[in-house]
């Protein structure tokens, strides 16, 4: 998809920013890149969805500045919707208190139809803002179980575990840490 595209485009970008020396025409060179696959991004966009169904769609605020590409309020969209989401679950589906959602997405969705019952008569669908910008972040899950603080401490695990991945790949530069 176009979102995946982008994401491993800025992950390449932020990889190359850490492992090479930054001059002023290498920074020029990411910032044209930049400005080009914001422009593609929208192009494409545009192109499957249509300019004026996708703005009906996403709903610009009057104060937005229609001159700039479009590539810009899909990218904007794109990165605001899963937060919007996020807080429109945190304001209108009370959690469970109880270990269910978290678990039941590490089943395949053919068993988990069968053996998990939606026990709290919720759908992470139901605090969706739309359901046409449907992506709620995989938090809403956690969020569902135990609140926010269950998040915050699944967020530091994975953060924690992440640090160890690096600093281990960092210093052990063999072809088989890197698998």
């Amino acid at each position: 998809t176009r979102q995946v595209i982008m994401v491993l485009a800025i992950e390449l970008f932020l990889l190359s920013l850490s492992f090479k020396h930054v001059n002023i025409k290498l920074l020029l060179k990411y910032i044209c890149a930049f400005w080009g696959g914001i422009l593609l991004f929208g192009i494409m966009g545009d192109f499957r969805t249509g300019g004026e169904r996708f703005l009906e769609l996403a709903m610009p605020s009057s104060d937005w500045i229609y001159m700039l590409p479009p590539g810009v309020f899909w990218g904007y969209i794109y990165m605001t919707t899963p937060i919007a989401n996020l807080q429109n679950i945190f304001l209108y589906i009370p959690p469970l208190n109880q270990l269910h959602y978290s678990i039941s997405t590490l089943v395949p969705s053919f068993i988990r139809w069968s053996m998990f019952d939606d026990i709290s008569g919720w759908n992470v669908g139901d605090g969706l803002l739309t359901s046409t910008f449907n992506v709620s972040t995989f938090m809403a899950d956690f969020y569902m179980d135990y609140g926010v603080l269950y998040v915050y401490i699944i967020m530091f695990f994975i953060g924690c575990i992440s640090k160890v991945i690096y600093h281990y790949v960092k210093y052990n530069t063999s072809y088989a840490s890197m698998l």
